[in-house]
């Protein structure tokens, strides 16, 4: 039923670009294989040396930001 569920849920999203960023002390976040196996379309961005708190501050994180929504 997982298996059904699972390929059922990847024909329904649409297409669009998705960017997720996450830190790699990051302890709610982390591991993101299932976030990423559930958005395989998703572009990863993984900031070194930053935890959950700090990677919304983080310079890196806002620059790639901008830079995806202009795409």
């Amino acid at each position: 039923t997982t298996e059904i569920y699972t390929l059922s849920l990847h024909a329904a999203l649409p297409i669009f670009p998705i960017l997720i960023v996450v830190g790699d002390r990051d302890e709610f976040a982390n591991p993101l294989g299932r976030l990423c196996a559930a958005l395989p379309q998703a572009e990863v961005l993984t900031l070194r040396k930053t935890d959950y708190f700090a990677t919304a501050a983080s310079l890196k994180c806002i620059e790639k930001v901008v830079d995806f929504l202009c795409q």
